[in-house]
C-alpha cells in the first residue's frame, strides 16, 4: 500500500495555554536529539494541560484521485514519572477529527509510540485527501497524570505522521 513515509512537522502553535507552554516545541521538527518539554505543571485533569498543535507535515505527495486508507503517528518521548498519560487527536484549522488516542508512557526511558496505521482514520469519516494535504492538518497533544501522582515532565524528541492510500490496480486481460 503506498504511503507518504513518515513526515516531520514544520510548524506548531499553542491551542490552549493553561500556564507555562511547551518549551522549544520546534525541537519536535527533527530527529537530531533536541527535544521540547512540557514542564512539571501537569495535572490529573487533561483539560487543564497545555494543548499544543504540530502541523504542516508536507503530505503534498498524497494523490488527489486515490482513496485514503489511514493515518499513523510516531512520537518519540520520555517522562520522569510514570504512568504519564499522553493524549493525541487529529486536528486541522481549529477542528478536531476523530477520537482522542491515549497512551500511558513508561517511566524514565525514551520510547517510540505508534498510533494508527492502514485502515485507521482515528474514528473519523471526514479525513479527505484535501484535508491531509492542507498545511493546517496535524496532531494535537496534551498530557495528564494519575490523580495521586506528583508533577512531572514530558520530553518529545520528534513527532512523525504518515498517510496511506490505495494504489492503482493493473488488470491483465488475455
Amino acid at each position: 500500500m503506498p504511503d507518504t513515509g513518515y513526515q516531520l512537522p514544520t510548524d506548531d502553535s499553542i491551542v490552549i495555554d493553561n500556564g507555562t507552554p511547551w518549551d522549544e516545541p520546534y525541537n519536535a521538527y527533527d530527529m537530531t536529539g533536541g527535544y521540547c518539554t512540557e514542564p512539571g505543571e501537569i495535572t490529573s485533569n487533561p483539560t487543564e494541560s497545555d494543548i499544543h498543535l504540530w502541523n504542516d507535515f508536507d503530505f503534498s505527495s498524497v494523490p488527489t484521485d486515490r482513496t485514503l486508507m489511514g493515518v499513523s503517528l510516531e512520537c518519540n518521548c520520555w517522562t520522569d514519572i510514570a504512568p504519564m498519560f499522553i493524549y493525541f487527536r487529529l486536528h486541522s484549522g481549529g477542528t478536531n477529527y476523530g477520537n482522542t488516542r491515549t497512551i500511558s508512557l513508561p517511566d524514565s526511558r525514551w520510547e517510540s509510540l505508534y498510533l494508527g496505521g492502514p485502515g485507521d482514520f482515528w474514528g473519523s469519516s471526514s479525513i479527505t485527501n484535501t484535508l491531509v494535504r492542507n498545511s493546517n492538518f496535524g496532531i494535537t497533544m496534551w498530557i495528564s497524570l494519575p490523580s495521586n501522582a506528583p508533577g512531572g515532565n514530558v520530553r518529545v524528541d520528534y513527532l512523525r505522521m504518515k498517510v496511506y492510500w490505495l494504489g492503482l490496480t493493473t488488470v491483465l486481460i488475455t
